[in-house]
């Protein structure tokens, strides 16, 4: 009982030392535990993705492109994450059938490339989508018709939690 007591000990001391301590040893176990975290959280849940880029974003965001996709500005304030979301957020997804997929919801696919894109649907019919993302001008190549795998549905953006998600696929290109 003493030695599992022991080795606990060690092991608190050990996690004090990776968040409290005040050098650059503790900093780099730091940033090696939080990716580590984060590596597993998204192996175990793949149904987490980050925002890598600013094609949801809402920056000098204007309705009225959407209304050649007879979209009104009214239309989309009744959409899920009307005022877009942010780069480094963190998207939990859903896996959704194609049958519950709406006009203006924010869907997460793979491209014919296997990049995740997370877009919001501008067009529905009976066999097909047509997506878009908030801050583009048009959809991309093979976004209408959509040519890619659904992932699922974009239900809860966290912000800043997607930040190192963000920042491996930045720097590392993975």
């Amino acid at each position: 009982m003493e030695r599992i007591r022991l080795i606990f000990k060690k092991i608190l001391s050990f996690f004090h030392y990776i968040f409290f301590g005040k050098d650059w040893k503790s900093d780099l176990l730091f940033t090696i535990f939080f990716i580590a975290i984060f590596l597993t959280i998204q192996n175990i849940f793949p149904f987490f993705s980050a925002v890598v880029s600013s094609s949801m974003e809402h920056t000098n965001f204007n309705c009225n492109k959407y209304i050649k996709f007879n979209i009104t500005c009214e239309d989309f304030q009744k959409f899920p994450f009307k005022d877009g979301i942010s780069v480094g957020s963190l998207v939990i997804i859903v896996p959704t059938s194609f049958e519950d997929i709406k006009v203006g919801d924010v869907i997460l696919y793979k491209n014919k490339d296997g990049k995740e894109i997370l877009h919001r649907v501008i067009y529905k019919n009976d066999s097909y989508l047509c997506l878009m993302g908030d801050n583009n001008y048009m959809p991309l190549p093979g976004e209408c018709p959509l040519e890619g795998k659904i992932i699922g549905k974009a239900i809860v953006a966290i912000p800043y939690l997607g930040y190192p998600r963000y920042l491996i696929f930045r720097y590392f290109s993975v």
